[in-house]
């Protein structure tokens, strides 16, 4: 943000249009403006601001509960106790201990015979500290093959991926994968570029709509913009299942 408002102090009359809503998650590893009311803001867009108030994702009831959600900075349990037993197509978590567990847990019940197991070699650790605790890694071992959800996480401008994407692998061969976007990579090459993602962090999910079942994990240790971001996924409060 510091950079754009450089430029466009250098440049006055370039026009800038930002676009967020305040209640979801901060950027992470950058500075942290928590309201779009900051002067920052306004001196980037040149003054300039509108509000927009007709929530297209979904209907006014999910809206709400999600605004009471953020206000309460708890989840009413209640608008969702009615017990589901049916498939659940994704699921979103607060950890990514969690996140490896369920994604264990789904590809040992959907994996067929032939699938082709991925090992992920944890590296080791880079700090010369051992008090010093490192961050789970995202990638996980995996068994790769048809219909596997899988997330990007890196930007690589050559292979035209980015960071959050999620598709699904379409085929499998001996040494290769080929994604349903079109793109081939090599299975040794998969844990540089992706993670399973039947399971996501909140923090990754963000930007996504769900029209489907999807399940929240551990909002008892989730912040209001956590919990906020999460429920906002989906296009109907119905499709929302509360673990």
């Amino acid at each position: 943000l510091v950079m754009i408002l450089l430029l466009k102090r250098e440049k006055p009359s370039l026009k800038i249009y930002l676009f967020g809503d305040d209640h979801q998650l901060l950027p992470v590893d950058s500075v942290q403006i928590k309201s779009f009311e900051a002067d920052l803001y306004f001196e980037i867009c040149g003054n300039n601001r509108m509000r927009l108030t007709k929530n297209m994702r979904s209907d006014d009831k999910m809206i709400t509960v999600a605004l009471d959600t953020y206000e309460n900075e708890c989840i009413d349990r209640k608008i969702f106790s009615k017990p589901y037993k049916g498939k659940i197509i994704k699921h979103l978590c607060y950890s990514n201990r969690m996140r490896k567990d369920i994604n264990n847990m789904r590809m040992e019940e959907e994996r067929p015979p032939n699938a082709k197991w991925i090992e992920y070699v944890v590296p080791p650790t880079k700090s010369a500290d051992p008090e010093k605790t490192e961050k789970e890694p995202l990638p996980q071992s995996i068994y790769c093959y048809e219909g596997l959800p899988i997330q990007c996480y890196v930007n690589d401008k050559k292979r035209e991926l980015f960071n959050g994407a999620v598709t699904n692998i379409k085929s499998i061969n001996q040494d290769s994968f080929l994604t349903e976007d079109g793109k081939t990579f090599k299975l040794k090459d998969f844990h540089k570029y992706f993670v399973c993602a039947y399971a996501l962090t909140v923090h990754k999910a963000q930007g996504q709509s769900f029209n489907f079942k999807f399940a929240i994990h551990e909002t008892n240790i989730m912040d209001k913009r956590l919990l906020y971001t999460a429920l906002t996924r989906a296009t109907d409060l119905k499709n929302i299942v509360i673990k």
